[in-house]
């Protein structure tokens, strides 16, 4: 009888070992089952996003034609720049042709004195 009693007691601890294995798997499972469909309800939001982009880019002001619209304002500003530096040099130039001349001229009038 003491070694049915062991056997019953070894085959109820089996029993409860492999219910606690078979939970366990599930458990598992069920966690790689949702770690699976976060993945996927990641990689739909990526896809989403990446098909946005797309649409974006190829659009009626897609990328390209923005930049070519930058690229008319850019040339417009160099070209007022060039000018307002071109004004510039000017009145440098004739700011020099002034002071040179009433600096010569001040130089003669102190020679004379």
């Amino acid at each position: 009888d003491t070694a049915k009693a062991a056997v019953a007691i070894n085959d109820a601890r089996a029993s409860k070992e492999a219910v606690e294995l078979a939970s366990k798997s599930r458990e598992s499972e069920a966690l790689s089952e949702s770690r699976i469909w976060q993945v996927e309800q990641q990689m739909e939001d990526v896809a989403r996003r990446f098909d946005a982009l797309c649409v974006e880019a190829r659009g009626e002001l897609g990328w390209e034609a923005k930049l070519e619209e930058h690229e008319v304002r850019l040339s417009g500003l160099r070209a007022r720049l060039d000018k307002a530096e071109d004004h510039l040099a000017g009145v440098d130039d004739r700011a020099r042709a002034d002071w040179e001349g009433r600096f010569d001229q001040l130089q003669r009038s102190t020679q004379e004195l």
